[in-house]
């Protein structure tokens, strides 16, 4: 019997303080209903943040559709094509946070997004006098990518800490 070690259950703690005043063991139809509940709130989580940068996407693309007019973007040579790849880096964002409409196209990974979205500010640094304005206006489509790509992860993170969770499950016949 020595050999023989006791299993230490999986604790929830109902209190939002962290204090450990009472603690339950759950037994299965509880830990399915709890994971459940949270696999509900990452989904809800899920939609708003997608919500946030599709909104943050159509913003930033409006702003590069007006840099054939904004004399701050004028300063590089070629400002159409720079503001085309930004355009296409817009719409493979949105591809990649929405994978609902990618209809079977492949979206560029994140660092040759990166890659692309960062020809147009480093060509603004080596421009002479170039004002930092005009780095900062074309460094749109990096920070579009940079917000794009945190909250992706976090999304991720999110979902792969559910099916942690759910792998930790128990089965307790007598709980």
């Amino acid at each position: 019997m020595e050999t023989v070690r006791r299993r230490v259950p999986f604790r929830f703690v109902e209190d939002e303080d962290g204090s450990d005043n009472e603690s339950s063991i759950l037994d299965d139809d509880q830990q399915e209903a709890l994971v459940s509940k949270l696999r509900a709130e990452n989904a809800q989580t899920n939609e708003t943040y997608t919500r946030i940068v599709q909104a943050f996407i159509i913003l930033s693309t409006f702003l590069i559709l007006s840099s054939p007019l904004n004399a701050t973007a004028q300063i590089i040579p070629y400002p159409s094509f720079f503001a085309l790849i930004g355009l296409l880096s817009n719409v493979n964002l949105f591809l990649l946070i929405t994978p609902l409409f990618s209809n079977g196209l492949v979206p560029l990974a994140y660092p040759t997004n990166y890659m692309l979205s960062l020809v147009a500010p480093t060509l603004c640094l080596f421009v002479a006098d170039a004002p930092w304005a005009s780095v900062a206006w074309w460094s749109i489509p990096v920070v579009m990518v940079c917000i794009s790509h945190i909250i992706q992860d976090a999304m991720e993170t999110g979902s792969q800490s559910i099916e942690e969770l759910e792998a930790t499950k128990y089965f307790s016949p007598g709980a």
